[in-house]
């Protein structure tokens, strides 16, 4: 359960729970702090455990230090350039263990809440975290991004999470299965986030050739 461990910060003691938890790491934790992460944020006004700019490498943890890794609603906020981007996702794979989970929710571009959002710098999707995995057929110029870059995160899982009133019409069953697929393809402000959970594959696997 990803919610059950939010605390306050009065429960963190920085630098000492750092030690004790370094398998799991909430980056980009805001306000969001989990007893048993380690809460990284670039805010220094935060009571978190470390402050750190996520977009600068390398970062401080070793190789195969993580066992799980949440990012909500911070990804997003990083990597405009997808150099940077790229940089930020080895970085993620260096301190991954293998088989690490990592859960990513991210803002939907399509709505409000990231158009209205100056920080919001880096569209996070299935379709652009799919070019990272090395099983799938999606490429970039010149090579397959996994492949340039060493990395393999399978794309376990995804959704989106509908915001309202759409998600309340879809249960009481005002609005079928196939008019919100078109809603969600033509309008805004249907989704509210994505949720992606990504496994990391050491050593890669076989890149795909496009169909």
């Amino acid at each position: 359960d990803w919610s059950s461990d939010v605390c306050s910060s009065d429960l963190l003691i920085p630098g000492r729970k750092a030690r004790l938890a370094g398998a799991k790491l909430n980056l980009g934790s805001g306000n969001q702090l989990y007893v048993s992460y380690v809460n990284v944020d670039i805010r220094r006004d935060l009571d978190v455990d470390m402050s750190l700019d996520l977009e600068k490498t390398p970062w401080p943890w070793p190789d195969n230090y993580a066992g799980e890794v949440f990012l909500q609603r911070s990804l997003e906020h990083m990597g405009a350039d997808f150099k940077t981007f790229e940089a930020i996702m080895r970085e993620l794979y260096r301190v991954c263990r293998p088989g690490a989970r990592i859960l990513i929710y991210a803002k939907h571009p399509w709505n409000n809440a990231f158009i209205n959002d100056p920080t919001c710098v880096r569209v996070v999707s299935p379709a652009v975290m799919g070019v990272f995995d090395r099983a799938t057929s999606a490429t970039m110029e010149p090579q397959f991004v996994a492949e340039r870059n060493k990395v393999d995160f399978e794309i376990a899982q995804r959704q989106v999470t509908l915001d309202e009133p759409y998600r309340s019409h879809l249960q009481n069953g005002l609005v079928s299965q196939e008019e919100l697929a078109r809603l969600i393809d033509s309008s805004l402000n249907v989704c509210a986030e994505f949720q992606i959970e990504l496994i990391v594959h050491k050593p890669p696997r076989t890149a795909q050739p496009p169909a």
